[in-house]
């Protein structure tokens, strides 16, 4: 049995939210692995270097990272395969962690 994933099936490891500037997008991404106001700055300032990236805010109580950027420059997808590339994991921030984490 063979399975074809689509990019309309695909799971997805972000939810997005409306932007308050116009022809911007803004994703907001559960981050796993962040320990301190280091990992932080780390991932606001791998994801401050990429093109089209306007705007990164990391909260390190919630675990989340919240991107502003131009789709016209950059993918969604892309932006979180920065965050995997730099060590870190990924998750949709609207799926509950299971109580053992």
């Amino acid at each position: 049995m063979t399975v074809t994933t689509t990019a309309e099936s695909a799971p997805r490891f972000w939810s997005e939210e409306p932007s308050s500037l116009p022809g911007r997008r803004r994703i907001r991404a559960r981050i796993g692995g962040l320990h301190c106001s280091l990992c932080t700055g780390t991932i606001e300032k791998a994801l401050g270097k990429r093109p089209g990236v306007d705007k990164v805010a990391v909260s390190l109580t919630h675990e989340q990272a919240l991107i502003e950027y131009d789709p016209s420059v950059a993918r969604a997808e892309d932006l979180l395969q920065t965050l995997k590339d730099i060590g870190y994991t990924v998750s949709d921030p609207r799926k509950l962690r299971s109580y053992d984490e």
